[in-house]
């Protein structure tokens, strides 16, 4: 599956982990299943550390591209996430007024 235009990556974030590897312990959420903003995705972690990855909006989680007890990098994308809505482009502010000249 190739992820959609409009699909966030999930990238375990360096500034938690550093450089060195960790081991992807639990996705807690199956593709597809529908989440909220800040709900946990994946629990990842060393020997004596476990950390998660939330969700960054509402939306559900569409392709996994690592499992579970593998070892990865953090700042790869460990899967994609799709958001609950995609904004126009170039849609104006929903309280917008159109000012006429």
């Amino acid at each position: 599956m190739s992820p959609s235009s409009h699909w966030i990556p999930l990238i375990l974030p360096c500034e938690v982990w550093g450089t060195a590897p960790v081991r992807m312990m639990n996705w807690l959420v199956d593709p597809g299943e529908p989440v909220h903003e800040g709900d946990i995705l994946l629990e990842a972690g060393l020997p004596g550390i476990v950390s998660d990855l939330r969700a960054p909006i509402a939306g559900c989680v569409r392709e996994r591209l690592v499992t579970e007890n593998t070892w990865v990098t953090p700042g790869d994308i460990v899967g994609w996430f799709e958001p609950l809505t995609t904004p126009e482009p170039d849609s104006p502010p929903e309280n917008h007024t159109p000012t006429v000249p």
